[in-house]
């Protein structure tokens, strides 16, 4: 039976949609490095945001011209 920790209660949940094909490679990824299909798109959603984070400071950054 599984048991809800504190940890859990306060992450939400977010469903999406995707063909059969794309979830049947996010299996067969999650289970060569031993994890979740969960947890490894946890993973490369938070990667996403970084790499959209750091674009986006990057473009805010004003270049010296010379």
């Amino acid at each position: 039976m599984a048991t809800t920790t504190d940890r859990d209660r306060y992450r939400p949940r977010i469903m999406f949609v995707c063909d059969r094909e794309v979830a049947d490679l996010l299996q067969q990824w999650a289970n060569q490095e031993n994890r979740t299909r969960s947890n490894l798109t946890e993973t490369l959603v938070k990667e996403a945001i970084q790499h959209r984070l750091s674009k986006s400071i990057e473009s805010a950054t004003p270049t010296k011209c010379g």
